[in-house]
């Protein structure tokens, strides 16, 4: 059984091999777990203007949601009981989230953080009376999920995994040293977020 610090560091791997495949890759700063009064957290630390690199928000919104997908990869029991029940008859975290702003029920996780474009877009879409469609969005997420499913990709997160639990900092070198060029290339909608 996997323990909390691998969970955690699963999560930041997948934020830390996301930040690697975009334009922000040479950003990357470090990518670290710490614990905590008995419980472990996470960081992934980038600089520079992010937004001006990529103006769409697509690689932020997909650098946010990959710690949370990762982590589902890897250990789908990782999640509350109650979130993974709402995961699994919607079909999709984001999915999920969205039912969860709009039933306004009191789950809390970490992720929601991660979330917060996603989050903002449903409140803004219930705010105004629209309906929640985030076509961009789920186009992202389908598109992380295929990513995930590559055994080339689930190797480089295990092995990043395994060196965030052994040195619980990996810096910007040895992250710029993995090798995504073999990895598959996103394929994100041109019309994002809609």
């Amino acid at each position: 059984m996997a323990s909390d610090k691998e969970k955690v560091a699963t999560h930041e791997a997948g934020h830390a091999l996301a930040i690697l495949m975009s334009p922000f890759r040479e950003e990357i700063v470090h990518v670290g777990v710490y614990c905590r009064n008995g419980n472990w957290f996470g960081y992934t630390v980038v600089f520079g203007d992010r937004g001006k690199l990529d103006p769409t928000g697509v690689f932020e919104f997909t650098k946010g949601l990959a710690g949370p997908l990762t982590q589902l990869h890897f250990y789908p029991k990782s999640v509350p009981a109650d979130l993974s029940k709402i995961i699994e008859g919607s079909g999709s975290l984001l999915n999920a989230a969205r039912h969860v702003i709009k039933h306004e029920l009191a789950i809390s996780t970490n992720w929601w953080d991660d979330l917060i474009d996603w989050n903002q877009y449903c409140l803004r879409c219930l705010r105004d009376g629209a309906r929640i469609r985030g076509d961009g969005f789920l186009a992202v997420e389908k598109e992380l999920n295929r990513f995930l499913k590559n055994t080339a990709v689930e190797s480089v997160v295990k092995e990043l995994v395994e060196r965030l639990v052994k040195e619980n900092c990996v810096e910007r070198d040895e992250l710029l040293a993995i090798p995504v060029d073999k990895l598959p290339k996103f394929h994100f909608p041109e019309n994002f977020p809609e």
